[in-house]
């Protein structure tokens, strides 16, 4: 490599017309050999196939509200001790959170100083009911409230201390830049 360094060096118009056709030479074979684009999912047995399979298989709404673009607005008080959603954090966070939900383009905003999970926007999904354990033997409800519970704990928009928070922001239309 070094003599070649060397002569391009030296002779620096015909390296750059050496590169020039070796360039057209690359192109040239590329262009009369080369396949076709695939941008299919058609691999068999891929991850990303069967999520496609398993999207399609939703009702029609509820497919493009799993594939909706999001963005997370994650907050934390500059105050030593205090909360994320403290009294004194909701001036602030939740006039810019309805603000946010106010953009065009912005669906729904989730609010979590709201103790009842109500969303901030024009398009947010309905709230599902709270699950009927009536039918549950009663030895289990308590395992199934328990379980509840920790999911609940472990989905919740603030930190088990309390010290961030977030808000997830959808977007209308879809996220796959269509």
């Amino acid at each position: 490599m070094g003599g070649l360094s060397r002569w391009a060096v030296r002779k620096p118009w015909w390296a750059l017309g050496a590169f020039v056709l070796f360039a057209a030479f690359i192109f040239t074979l590329g262009t009369r050999f080369g396949g076709d684009l695939n941008d299919s999912f058609s691999l068999p047995e891929t991850d990303s196939l069967r999520a496609q399979q398993l999207l399609e298989q939703l009702p029609s709404g509820q497919a493009s509200e799993a594939t909706r673009a999001t963005a997370n607005i994650v907050w934390s008080p500059e105050t030593d001790g205090a909360k994320a959603v403290d009294p004194a954090t909701s001036p602030t966070m939740v006039p810019l959170l309805t603000s946010i939900a106010a953009l065009p383009g912005v669906a729904c905003v989730s609010n979590p100083f709201s103790t009842t999970g109500e969303s901030l926007g024009s398009a947010c999904p309905t709230r599902e009911a709270a699950p009927d354990f009536s039918e549950v033997p009663a030895d289990q409800q308590e395992a199934l409230k328990g379980a509840l519970l920790a999911t609940q704990k472990a989905t919740s928009p603030i930190s088990p201390d309390g010290h961030v928070a977030k808000a997830v922001v959808t977007f209308t239309g879809s996220g796959d830049g269509a």
